[in-house]
């Protein structure tokens, strides 16, 4: 996700972020040793969740407990 010209990873598993906000490219570097060559696709092709949904996520999880 992107905020602010930043991007991090939010998993939907944990509902929480996996890595710090970054500068793209940084974070381009970081998904393709994550995830390999293989399959990796543009941002604009992925599926991108908005700061605000994930943090409804967090606050969700967080009343659930």
């Amino acid at each position: 996700m992107e905020r602010n010209g930043k991007w991090a990873c939010f998993s939907t598993i944990s509902d929480s972020f996996i890595t710090p906000f970054m500068n793209r490219r940084r974070y381009d570097r970081w998904r393709k040793k994550e995830y390999g060559r293989a399959g990796f696709y543009p941002l604009e092709k992925t599926n991108l969740m908005t700061y605000e949904e994930a943090m409804e996520a967090m606050e969700i999880r967080r009343l659930d407990r």
